[in-house]
This record gives structure tokens, sequence and C-alpha cells, in this order.
């Protein structure tokens, strides 16, 4: 959308007109906007059995221990999900907040390890690590290994035992990092591909069901701060693989004499 704007000039039938193009600034609006919507909507099931869990114990419920028990643990399961929703809207809004200035070469085998050491694979799913031990890549190895973190709690929740979850990075021509995070599980349907990294966007099918659908947004922005890219690939019944990419090391400085 543009916006116009015309002003008559000191100079006898002159008029000058400025054409804005705002499609980029509406389009932030309108994203803040269903961002703050969705929190909201979000925000609303947990408050909603909070206080229902607490009309029915004050109703008698709380003399009947069976009972009791049962709205006491629905109590502390809203109470979570609430807390686990503000802890990834702090963690965006931190993120948002930073911008590339942190950003430094880093060692990408150790991020790697870091994370895989992070997150217990479940019983009977294998991890395989296929890095080279002196990749360097330009970035903030505290926000890689969170990114890398997240993709691993998602491949080992969407891959079914037997199976198989492989982390690898290699260096491209241009001297830029892949990285790798591939699952043997469950994939993603064609239709939600392109909208998996959408802000608490679930799918309907494998992805984040008992989430937010925050967590890949959070990795994407994670990504986006280090001034790399994410993406995916995958075919229903046959895994996914998301892959990050980030810019080449940058060289020390050159000592001044």
């Amino acid at each position: 959308m543009y916006s116009l704007n015309a002003r008559e000039l000191p100079a006898e039938g002159a008029v000058l007109t400025v054409v804005r193009d705002r499609t980029e600034e509406l389009r932030r609006e309108l994203s803040e906007r269903e961002f703050v919507s969705n929190a909201a909507h979000e925000l609303r099931n947990p408050i909603a059995g909070i206080s229902g869990s607490v009309e029915v114990l004050l109703a008698g419920a709380k003399d009947d221990p069976e009972a009791r028990d049962h709205f006491l643990m629905r109590l502390s399961e809203d109470a979570e999900r609430i807390s686990r929703l503000t802890e990834s809207l702090l963690v965006l809004a931190r993120i948002e907040a930073v911008g590339e200035s942190g950003v430094e070469s880093l060692d990408v085998a150790l991020a790697v390890e870091e994370a895989t050491e992070a997150v217990a694979a479940p019983e009977d799913v294998a991890t395989a690590i296929e890095v080279a031990s002196d990749l360097a890549a330009t970035g903030d190895r505290a926000l890689l290994r969170q990114v890398l973190i997240g993709l691993l709690t998602n491949a080992y929740k969407n891959t079914p035992p037997p199976g198989q979850v492989t982390v690898r990075a290699l260096q491209e021509a241009d001297g830029s990092v892949r990285i790798e995070v591939e699952d043997t599980g469950t994939g993603i349907a064609p239709e939600e591909v392109d909208r998996v990294f959408e802000r608490f966007y679930r799918g309907t099918g494998s992805l984040e069901k008992e989430g937010f659908g925050l967590g890949l947004s959070i990795a994407r922005r994670m990504v986006d701060v280090m001034g790399g890219e994410v993406g995916v690939r995958s075919e229903p019944g046959a895994g996914s693989t998301f892959w990050i990419r980030l810019r080449a090391a940058r060289p020390a400085a050159t000592p001044v004499a």
C-alpha cells in the first residue's frame, strides 16, 4: 500500500508529490495485532481452566479427597502452561531486543555437542553426529545451542522407535556452514511445510501438538539475529530435515604492529 501526500510549492503552479511505500509498515502492524490476539487466546484457556477448578473446589469438591486431588492436578497443569507460554513470550522479547551485535566466530562442533548432551534421546531412538571438529561459523554459541536443542526436541518427539536422529554440519562452497537435524519420523504434510515457523502455528499433524506453536518461530528468530537462514524439507512418513545456514566465520583480526 502506498500513501500519497501533495503540497503546493511557493512557485506558481508547482506541486510536490511524495509517494511512500507503507506495505512493510502495515504488514508489521498486522503481524503485531495478530500476535497479541493469538497470545491472548492461548492464555484464555488455562486461565478459564484455573477459574473453573477453583469454583468446583469451593463448591464442595475440596471435601472429597479424590476430586480434590484431580482438580489440584488440573490447577497445577494450567499454571505450568501459563508459565511456559510467558517464558516463551519473554524469550521472543529478549531476542527482538538483541540484534546482531553479539555475533562472533563460533565453534560449531562444540555447540552441537552441548545441545545433544542437553536433550535426552528416547529409548530405541539413536543419535548420530556428523560434524567436523574444526568447523567454524559466524553466530552466537548460546543462541545456536538453544536452536539445536529445540530442533532436537522436536525431532525426538516426532520419531517413533526404532528410529534415528542425525545432526550433521558441512561447509558450503561460499564458506557458509549448513547444519542439519534429520529424523526418521512422521514427517510434515506438504501444506504445512511453509507454515511451521509461524508464531502459534501448531499444525494438524505432528508438529508441536502439545505446545503453543512458538518453539520453531523462536528458533527462526534466533537464527535471524545471527544473520543466518533456517528451513525444512520433509515428506510424510519419511521424516524431516530442519536446516540452518550460518555465515562464514569472520577472520581473526590482524594484530597492530
